[in-house]
């Protein structure tokens, strides 16, 4: 299909190549930030010993089984999410709707999410950011199947299940079944999705088919450029998927749920990224050391040895990517554009995962004693919002013992209630 800007077809790898030779060293940086991130929140997962991956997670909105495959854990080939990954996933996916025009309050989204009366926030908005949650989150199963051909795509963007025979996508809510429409979305299904849907759609997969040999960020920068050329939906949608393209090789991708495990494609995905990050380290232009200074409050400073499970599915971009002169641009700009992006995007989210853990280590000092309430600390590094439900639940404690727990810290100003409510309080970290 093709997508020309002047005399450049986007749609050829020729372009995107040059560009990564160009941009070598912003690259090795990425990939050392990337590096960075997935051993953070390794670390993180390995100081969550009571979240079990298969676990459901009580009290989400929008966690439950939908009918598409896009919950919060589960059996994956790498373990569920997790909630630290669920947790940076919401906040990018927040980033990522107010970027594409959406008002929305990364605090009216959590509470959204636990259940919680919202009066400032239009539901669409919540509904979208709920979908890129789910999304990017995803195990990789998910994204090998929504390149692999239009009804995949379909499935990963919750249109599955709705008429695709006629010109636009039924606005029933009904999700029957394995590959059904995502009833989050219901509201926001009214579009092409008929026969014309199918051809674009086969002509981006071909497209994008064609690029395997770049990288994952100029593979990413491709897409979002492709997808808004072919005009399959909304931009949120597109920078879902290359924000998800961006944190694994095509041939890792095509290699999930076939010959190999997932954990093994983790496993070289992990590699990749620490041999970028080596060379980022031989060029001088690593991360700051801030970045990678040895954590405290008893977290492990790495995720093992050289090509250990890759954690983040996503490439964090916190904004659209957006180059100079979008309607001309090509594709070193969207490239430049995109890395400058994820650059920015990274240290933000692991100084988050930073301040979290120096909370952890200081709310341990400060707390005199008390076995509940030394226990809870942890969920609270992982969790954005905890209820005394959920503390029950992970920690095995009576509902009168969470609640305590929960008062006590409370009294002692390491956490504060932001739902408002008298019951089905919900609790995060004074950071």
């Amino acid at each position: 299909m093709g997508l020309m800007t002047g005399d450049e077809d986007l749609a050829r790898p020729a372009s995107w190549l040059a560009a990564e030779r160009h941009l070598t060293r912003p690259l090795a940086r990425l990939a050392a930030l990337q590096a960075r991130l997935d051993e953070r929140l390794a670390a993180f997962a390995a100081a969550d010993p009571v979240h079990a991956p298969k676990m459901a997670r009580k009290g989400l909105r929008d966690g439950a089984p939908d009918g598409s495959g896009f919950g919060d854990g589960g059996a994956d080939g790498l373990g569920g999410a997790g909630p630290a990954l669920t947790r940076l996933a919401g906040e990018e996916a927040v980033a990522l709707a107010r970027a594409t025009g959406a008002r929305l309050p990364l605090e009216s989204f959590l509470l959204w999410r636990h259940g919680a009366p919202i009066r400032r926030a239009d539901p669409a908005d919540l509904a979208r950011a709920g979908w890129a949650a789910r999304r990017l989150a995803a195990p990789p199963q998910s994204l090998a199947a929504a390149l692999r051909d239009p009804a995949g795509l379909q499935r990963f963007l919750g249109l599955a299940g709705h008429s695709v025979g006629s010109g636009l996508a039924a606005g029933s809510a009904a999700g029957e079944g394995p590959g059904g429409a995502d009833p989050a979305l219901a509201m926001l299904l009214a579009r092409e999705a008929g026969a014309e849907w199918h051809r674009a759609a086969e002509g981006f997969l071909a497209d994008l088919a064609g690029l395997a040999a770049l990288g994952p960020p100029a593979r990413a920068a491709a897409a979002l450029a492709l997808w808004q050329g072919a005009g399959l939906g909304p931009m949120l949608e597109g920078a879902v998927l290359a924000a998800r393209i961006g944190a694994w090789p095509d041939h890792a991708v095509q290699k999930v749920g076939t010959e190999r495990t997932a954990a093994d494609i983790a496993v070289g995905v992990g590699m990749a990224r620490d041999i970028g990050a080596a060379a980022a380290t031989i060029l001088g232009i690593g991360p700051e050391a801030g970045d990678i200074a040895a954590p405290a409050g008893g977290m492990p400073a790495s995720s093992g040895p050289v090509g250990g499970p890759v954690w983040a599915r996503f490439l964090p971009l916190g904004a659209l990517p957006t180059p100079a002169r979008p309607g001309r641009a090509r594709a070193a700009d969207r490239l430049a554009a995109l890395v400058a992006a994820a650059t920015a995007q990274l240290p933000i989210c692991l100084a988050g995962l930073t301040r979290r853990r120096d909370w952890a280590a200081a709310a341990t000092r400060a707390l005199p004693g008390g076995k509940v309430a030394r226990a809870a600390l942890p969920l609270f590094c992982h969790e954005a919002l905890v209820s005394a439900n959920l503390l029950r639940d992970r920690l095995g404690v009576s509902q009168q013992a969470a609640n305590a727990a929960l008062l006590r810290l409370a009294e002692l100003g390491l956490i504060e209630e932001l739902s408002g409510q008298r019951r089905y309080r919900l609790w995060r970290a004074r950071l």
